[in-house]
């Protein structure tokens, strides 16, 4: 069985705390996404084909903190 090729949304951000809502006081592996990257991704989304895999690749310029990391 053939798989079908995913379509990559791709977050180009300077450190994994812009992914998050900086105001949620929940836990860094709990907290919600930032409001304006989940409009980013959903919009992205809405504009691909229906059906078609779709993976979300994160490119950091800063590498994420081992404790964080590590907590994922």
């Amino acid at each position: 069985m053939e798989t079908q090729p995913k379509t990559a949304i791709m977050l180009r951000l300077h450190e994994l705390a812009q992914l998050f809502n900086s105001m949620d006081p929940s836990p860094f592996i709990d907290r919600d996404l930032d409001a304006d990257a989940e409009e980013y991704i959903v919009n992205w989304a809405r504009e691909l084909p229906l059906g078609k895999p779709l993976e979300l690749v994160i490119q950091l310029s800063m590498p994420a903190r081992s404790d964080r990391a590590a907590a994922a």
